[in-house]
């Protein structure tokens, strides 16, 4: 019986050792990928210094040209945005931004897929084991799922998601620290878009409100202080009901922040052109966005 019980204390320790061990390995492996989407969340952790972010999902990084921001508003500008997240990885993300900068703009696109409505916000977490430590993600990781601070243990667990990039990124990490491109996290589409593909009818009302989703818009608001703050619904092919964003407007109105609403221009409605499908903008809806944009926030500004 005490050879058994030996063999077990024996196998936990080497577990414990190995798991240790391993997560110090994939540590500085990670944080040396200077590529990709992982190349792009070490620059936005370490070394991010512009003047004007852009946080959301997809339709904030392919929306957005910081390169027309910078040139028409003399402010350098980064897009923070990441495909398929939403509010609860802007504030992880702009949490860890503010232990080493303070922007002067925050812009940050509003969906109701990622925004409001309910979903298995776990998913959102990949992103922010490495980070653990870091800004105010316990406290996010304990508010979307409270045994996430016993996983967090072990320090394999908090590499395992970012197995699920590409492996190019993966195996080719040691090329120094990441320099961002002239995009500046800008993912410009090409494709034009073709109506006659288009999917019955996807923008609706549907679906159960997310109250930790339209808690944490309330501490992004908190979070922001110090930057001028703008949300803004971009430019969508179908166009957009008014009940659509309603509980991100009801709170940028009670909390005195601006919401600029594109969703419904004419100049972009039922406009191929401008877009790559349904629900995105191509290059040339981009650029063209970001210009209107320009031109609406260049008053607004307290440039100092």
């Amino acid at each position: 019986m005490k050879k058994f019980i030996f063999k077990i204390i024996l196998f936990a320790i080497i577990i414990i050792i190995s798991d240790i061990l391993w997560g110090f390995f994939f540590r500085y492996w990670f944080h040396n990928i200077n590529s990709g989407h992982i190349g792009k969340a070490n620059y936005i952790s370490e070394q991010l210094d512009e003047d004007i972010l852009i946080f959301g999902p997809s339709r904030a990084e392919f929306h957005y040209n910081p390169a027309i921001i910078t040139d028409s508003l003399g402010m350098t500008c980064y897009n923070c945005g990441a495909s398929g997240h939403g509010i609860l990885t802007a504030y992880g993300r702009l949490s860890i931004i503010k232990e080493h900068h303070q922007p002067k703009v925050i812009i940050i696109e509003a969906s109701r897929d990622f925004d409001i409505i309910t979903s298995d916000n776990n998913r959102f977490l990949g992103l922010f084991k490495k980070n653990y430590e870091r800004g105010k993600i316990a406290e996010l990781f304990n508010d979307i799922d409270s045994t996430q601070k016993y996983k967090m243990l072990s320090q394999m667990y908090r590499y395992n998601s970012n197995f699920t990039h590409n492996p190019k990124t993966i195996f080719k990490p040691f090329h120094g620290k990441y320099k961002p491109d002239k995009l500046r996290g800008f993912l410009p589409q090409k494709e034009v878009f073709d109506s006659m593909k288009l999917a019955p009818s996807h923008m609706n009302s549907d679906g159960e409100i997310d109250s930790l989703k339209l808690r944490y818009i309330e501490k992004f608001i908190d979070l922001s202080k110090g930057a001028q703050l703008f949300f803004v619904s971009s430019p969508i092919w179908y166009g957009m009901s008014p009940e659509h964003l309603a509980p991100i407007k009801d709170i940028c109105k009670r909390r005195n922040v601006p919401f600029l609403d594109f969703s419904n221009d004419p100049k972009y409605v039922h406009n191929n052109a401008f877009f790559k499908d349904g629900k995105h903008l191509n290059d040339k809806g981009a650029d063209e966005f970001t210009k209107d944009l320009v031109r609406v926030l260049r008053p607004m500004l307290k440039l100092r």
